[in-house]
């Protein structure tokens, strides 16, 4: 079940639409950020916050003044017992200074087990510089229809990240994590580890790969392209971490 809401003068709208002139549905022009609700609670809450009102800045949108406060309250008043809470900011119908302000509420499952799949490597040239935008479709694109998860490589042979999530790599014990991701997600960021310049050569000796997003948590990937890989305690260590410390599992 899903639950959509418009600010409007009046604070969160229920049940309104974003008018088709919009140049977000017309054009893509938007920035989002995913926030996973487990137990009626918006995980990491601040920091997805903080990075929507940075991609919106750096794209020049200036959406209503009560926007976060608004969007705030209603994240913290939530519908929906577990699934993600979806925050799009506009670009509006002229130059940025209507921007709209869209939330959308969708129930799903949010993993509180480790599972793992597959992946190949894909190659990929991002079409935006900056932070988490509306135009989605190359992601989708990019996954096989095989159902493997993607593993995105720039023409140079830079490694990026998944088609939907982040990317992190455990070589010789080091948690390393692509330096200029395609996007850089909270979950990332929370994650930590060291940011390196990887490339499809550091993929080939890693000894653990796993994605991330605020959906998945952590993916652990047990292939690469055909390749299995031996694993690491480190993963199992920083999920454990993730378990207990966002999901609050225990």
């Amino acid at each position: 079940m899903t639950h959509a809401y418009l600010l409007g003068s009046a604070g969160l709208i229920a049940g309104a639409g974003l008018p088709l002139t919009d140049r977000g549905f017309r054009y893509g022009m938007s920035v989002f950020e995913t926030i996973g609700i487990r137990r009626r609670a918006p995980l990491l809450l601040d920091a997805h916050l903080a990075k929507l009102a940075e991609s919106a800045a750096v794209a020049n949108f200036q959406p209503p003044d009560m926007w976060l406060e608004s969007v705030r309250a209603q994240l913290l008043a939530t519908p929906i017992d577990e699934g993600v809470a979806r925050i799009y900011i506009t670009a509006g119908d002229h130059d940025g200074a209507d921007s709209r302000v869209a939330l959308l509420f969708e129930e799903m499952q949010i993993p509180t087990k480790l599972e793992s799949a597959r992946a190949v490597t894909m190659e990929f040239t991002p079409i935006s510089p900056f932070g988490k935008t509306g135009c989605y479709w190359p992601h989708f694109l990019a996954r096989p229809a095989s159902g493997e998860e993607a593993i995105l490589c720039a023409p140079d042979g830079r490694v990026l990240s998944g088609a939907m999530a982040n990317l992190f790599l455990v070589i010789d014990g080091r948690l390393l994590t692509p330096r200029e991701p395609v996007r850089r997600g909270v979950v990332r960021d929370w994650i930590g580890g060291e940011e390196a310049d990887l490339t499809r050569v550091d993929l080939a000796k890693a000894d653990a790969v796993f994605l991330t997003n605020s959906r998945l948590g952590m993916l652990p990937l047990t292939h690469i392209d055909g390749r299995e890989l031996p694993g690491d305690p480190l993963v199992e260590a920083v999920w454990q971490r993730y378990r207990a410390e966002v999901l609050r599992v225990g």
